[in-house]
């Protein structure tokens, strides 16, 4: 009879064993099978993110002046090193008709990513626009047209902040208007450099 009941025990306790290996193997492949999941979702919103910014990336080069304008009496160069996070920034050239008056524009719409790329590309066309319909505008017109359509157009936690330089080549004068840049020009007179500042509130708000 002890024989009997060692037997017996030793035949539940080996079903057990085995029932217990059957879940803890089925667990285990369930556990590999959302980590497998897991891993092929983080994948998947990687390249969607890395496609998004190449997007961004791309709606960003195609924003700036491919060369700058060649104005007698004026040597003007622009250039933008994109950094690796994808913004808003641009800058573009603003040129009258007759070539007398030129406008430098260079913006910062808040955001990243492609979201602030979008609002870029927005804020440069609506300045292109109103320098296209105004071409002898004062800047503080350019500026108050550009701030009312952003106003209009834009989500209520974005702003884009820009300094104007219009640039007279008949008086050899340069006027400035900022509204929340940063970006001071520098001026250099007889060997020494300093900002020319003047204060402004960001535009869109």
């Amino acid at each position: 009879i002890l024989v009997l009941l060692i037997l017996i025990l030793a035949i539940v306790n080996g079903v057990r064993y085995y029932q217990q290996r059957r879940k803890s193997d089925r667990l285990d492949r369930e556990k590999q099978l959302l980590r497998d999941q897991m891993l092929e979702k983080e994948k998947e919103a990687r390249l969607s993110l890395e496609s998004e910014l190449a997007d961004a990336y791309q709606i960003q080069m195609s924003l700036l002046p491919k060369s700058a304008p060649e104005i007698k009496g004026l040597e003007i160069s622009g250039r933008s090193i994109a950094a690796k996070e994808v913004g808003g920034d641009f800058f573009d050239y603003l040129i009258s008709e007759d070539e007398l008056q030129i406008c430098i524009a260079v913006g910062d719409v808040s955001g990243k990513g492609l979201r602030g790329a979008m609002n870029a590309v927005m804020a440069s066309g609506i300045l292109r626009l109103a320098s296209t319909e105004n071409p002898r505008a004062s800047m503080d017109v350019l500026m108050s047209k550009l701030n009312k359509a952003l106003c209009q157009n834009m989500e209520r936690d974005m702003n884009v902040t820009m300094v104007l330089a219009q640039l007279d080549t008949d008086k050899k004068q340069m006027a400035l208007a900022n509204a929340g840049q940063h970006a001071y020009p520098l001026l250099v007179r007889n060997g020494v450099a300093a900002p020319v500042k003047a204060k402004g509130l960001a535009l869109g708000m």
